[in-house]
C-alpha cells in the first residue's frame, strides 16, 4: 500500500517501514531508489512510478531521521 495518495506530489517520511521488512537504513533505501530508477532511463516516469518513487523517498527520509535521532 502506497504511503501516499496518487494525486499529492508531497514526500513524507514513512515513520513506519514494517512494509519493507522492518527497519530499513537509509543507505538500502537510497540504493533502492538508484535501482528504481536505473530501471527507467531513457523516458519520464509513468504517474504510477512517480507514486512508488515519492514512497521510495519517504522510506529514505524516515531512515534518515531515525539515524539522525539516534546519533543525537
Amino acid at each position: 500500500m502506497p504511503l501516499l495518495a496518487p494525486t499529492s506530489d508531497a514526500v513524507c517520511p514513512a515513520e513506519d517501514d514494517s512494509a519493507e521488512g522492518g527497519s530499513v537504513d537509509s543507505d538500502d533505501a537510497n540504493e533502492a531508489i538508484r535501482a528504481f530508477l536505473r530501471a527507467r532511463t531513457a523516458r519520464p516516469l509513468l504517474p504510477e512510478e512517480r507514486v512508488e518513487y515519492r514512497r521510495l523517498l519517504g522510506v529514505y527520509l524516515g531512515a534518515m531521521r531515525r539515524e539522525v535521532d539516534t546519533a543525537a
